[in-house]
């Protein structure tokens, strides 16, 4: 592109740098290389000027650029940084209109140089591919998009520059107010920043899975989209119309910033876990074997607050709470892929216990009892009365005989601590994703038959892409629910006796035999008040046989698709199934419908029985390996 033409995307970017830098200081602009420890610092970065690779320590500071790796899934034919090429790569000019040099790239290495910046870095050519250590080098990606001093969000494939959009005589500021007109004024910003993240969501870049720890870990960026472009930094969202730094005594803090809590973490934050994971885990990997390694940078940066750290992306500290995790919609099950050889036998390395093990935006609804921690307003609000308490001393495995770590935190935050030191937490970060195999622990078990399946048939009103950054329970995928084809289905649980015996919500349309028993175990005790447990999804598609969303805006409407005999539902069946003790609360167990392996057991689905079925019932207790 011309260097005239190239002023159309330079010219607001220099303006908006300059202002950050003056007026945001140290809370977007992260220190210089030379300030900052080792491992802080990227192995290679691109030198735009010398069209090569160089040493991270060369420079002072460096642009970071998020993108989908273009063309083929596999790596086979592909330009990257390998221990082979390293020589090659370090020549001036080996960077110069190389055939193999994707349009992304070159445009970004030509943006960064009118910007006035020069250093680049770019996964494919500052990481050795092949370098054996190259697992613990992704889990930094952290550190390294927290330490550009800029990133470039390219949402517009194949490259940057987009003939869409061009130098427009009616841009700029529009619609403007006075301020005397200030609250009118704010409103409008408040639909402009969310009308950025609305086309952002259109995006193929915000549906691939890489991209996403990007967007929230850098302190700052420039999102291309193929008709505008706008900034993001830790305090506001500029473009070149409302949302501009000459209105700047007036432009407002987007609500919903992420990034900018996450920095700001001082203690456990239940809520910002949630909005992290929900919206993050459906979605889209060449290798689904990577859901995890893809969230190790926001994980790197939460272990810093989370006492214990993780296993497989639940914090030890909540691991109750969080194996209670239920799809938003229908899931999938990751399954290894590898590249050059046919696998007969098609495993997954990700657990089915975890969220990470399957791909689905995860229900931030069915986890809402690890919020009862903080006696805060917002916590009190989203925790209603729902209560978790802990049943199981769950240890962790590597495979080897004896070779077992308990985890104690969740007894701990049991003990309801009003606040948690920061020194205390442990980053577990290699372990979890090296070594641990298995979730161990001794629990009972019971036997069910399964009752009546409930499927959607019918929705009213319709279906809202997920913001990334504002919380999950203000988003409006998270409030309007998902299209009634991809609503999970209910199964009913019966007793030897044909009384309804609980309710599970399941993973997704695999058959099931209601010749057989379903095989479950307890995993913690429950208790929610009446009104707030016949008001959550799986009783109200028992009892009413419709659900309506959190916003009340839209309804779902279920009906009866396989009975036990294939006979109509006996009356008895539309009597409350959980009794209430004298305080007007729901006591149950919290269980998983289990499916053994080699004597491992692998989740089907997750729910709830009634706590006098389950004792009535239940045997044990026996030990039980997750697999």
């Amino acid at each position: 592109m011309a260097l005239h033409d190239l002023s159309v995307y330079t010219n607001p970017i220099r303006h908006w740098l300059q202002t950050c830098d003056e007026k945001h200081g140290s809370t977007c602009v992260p220190p210089e290389i030379s300030a900052r420890s080792p491992d802080d610092v990227p192995d290679w970065l691109i030198d735009t000027a010398q069209r090569c690779i160089v040493r991270g320590t060369d420079a002072r500071r460096y642009v970071a650029l998020s993108y989908v790796w273009p063309g083929r899934s596999n790596t086979q034919g592909q330009l990257l940084l390998n221990r082979d090429k390293l020589g090659p790569f370090q020549l001036p000019g080996f960077l110069h209109n190389h055939e193999a040099l994707p349009e992304v790239i070159k445009d970004a290495m030509q943006l960064v140089e009118h910007i006035g910046e020069r250093y680049l870095w770019v996964d494919r050519f500052c990481i050795l591919q092949d370098d054996p250590r190259i697992q613990v080098k992704v889990q930094r990606m952290d550190r390294i998009y927290s330490g550009a001093y800029l990133t470039i969000i390219a949402a517009a494939a194949p490259g940057l520059f987009s003939d869409k959009r061009r130098k427009d005589p009616n841009r700029g500021p529009h619609n403007e107010l006075s301020l005397i007109d200030m609250p009118n004024r704010i409103k409008e910003e408040e639909v402009m920043m969310k009308d950025h993240y609305d086309g952002l969501s259109w995006s193929y870049w915000s549906t691939r899975g890489w991209t996403y720890q990007e967007q929230i870990l850098c302190r700052r960026a420039v999102f291309f989209l193929r008709t505008e472009i706008f900034w993001d930094c830790q305090l506001k969202i500029w473009d070149e119309g409302t949302l501009s730094p000459s209105q700047d005594e007036i432009t407002i803090s987007p609500p919903w910033a992420t990034g900018k809590r996450l920095a700001l973490l001082r203690e456990p934050d239940f809520s910002i876990y949630c909005d992290l994971v929900c919206p993050y885990n459906e979605r889209n990997f060449s290798y689904p074997q990577d859901a995890l390694l893809a969230f190790s940078g926001i994980l790197n940066t939460l272990c810093q607050t989370f006492p214990g750290g993780f296993v497989y992306g639940i914090p030890r500290l909540f691991l109750d709470h969080v194996l209670l995790w239920q799809p938003f919609t229908k899931a999938a099950r990751r399954i290894d892929r590898k590249d050059g050889s046919h696998d007969s036998s098609p495993s997954s390395s990700l657990p089915s216990w975890s969220w990470c093990g399957w791909k689905c935006p995860v229900d931030p609804y069915s986890m809402r009892s690890g919020f009862a921690y903080l006696d805060r307003d917002h916590c009190r609000e989203r925790a209603a009365s729902w209560q978790t308490r802990n049943l199981i001393q769950w240890n962790t495995t590597n495979g080897n005989a004896g070779d077992a770590l308990s985890i104690v935190e969740p007894v701990q935050l049991e003990r309801q601590l009003p606040s948690l030191s920061p020194g205390s937490a442990v980053s577990s970060l290699r372990l979890e994703l090296d070594n641990i195999s298995s979730l161990t622990g001794a629990t009972s078990r019971a036997f069910f038959h399964p009752g009546a399946l409930f499927v959607a048939f019918d929705k009213i009103k319709g279906y809202m892409h997920a913001r990334v950054k504002m919380s999950v329970f203000e988003n409006g995928k998270f409030s309007y629910g998902p299209n009634y084809t991809e609503m999970p289905s209910v199964l009913i649980l019966q007793d030897e006796r044909c009384n309804p015996a609980g309710h599970l919500r399941l993973m997704n349309d695999e058959p099931i035999d209601f010749n057989n028993s379903l095989e479950l175990i307890a995993i913690s005790t429950g208790s929610a008040n009446h009104s707030d447990f016949y008001s959550c999804f799986e009783e109200l598609v028992y009892r009413e046989n419709k659900v309506i969303s959190a916003n009340r805006k839209t309804e779902m409407f279920f009906k009866v698709a396989k009975t036990q005999g294939d006979f109509a539902l006996p009356e008895r069946w539309k009597r409350m199934m959980f009794a209430e003790d004298a305080e007007k609360r729901c006591h149950f167990y919290n269980v998983l419908w289990i499916e053994r392996k080699d004597r491992i057991a692998f989740r089907r689905a997750c729910g709830r029985v009634p706590r006098d079925i389950w004792e009535a019932n239940a045997s044990g207790p026996t030990h039980v390996v997750l697999g």
